[in-house]
């Protein structure tokens, strides 16, 4: 699934939280988020995102994060699985 370039941060945490909730989207495998504004509290569900540990990557790269957020996905167990800038 790719949604990159849109302004889903602006839709605020709730879309994310909806994006990551058990029993969503349970066959997705890509989650392209590119160029989107990713709030903290959106990171922090991303972050706990049981899919990840089934495999699912999320593409953030060129992305906005509010403070905060990069924290939150750096803390991931599943960190590895995000897909960032090389800075």
């Amino acid at each position: 699934l790719d949604v990159s370039d849109n302004e889903l941060g602006a839709l605020g945490p709730r879309l994310f939280e909806e994006l990551a909730a058990p029993g969503r989207l349970p066959r997705l495998r890509h989650l392209g988020l590119r160029h989107t504004k990713v709030p903290a509290a959106g990171a922090a569900a991303l972050a706990r995102w049981h899919l990840l540990g089934a495999g699912l990557t999320v593409d953030l790269r060129g992305c906005e994060f509010a403070p905060g957020a990069a924290e939150a996905l750096a803390a991931s167990p599943h960190a590895a699985r995000f897909l960032l800038d090389d800075d």
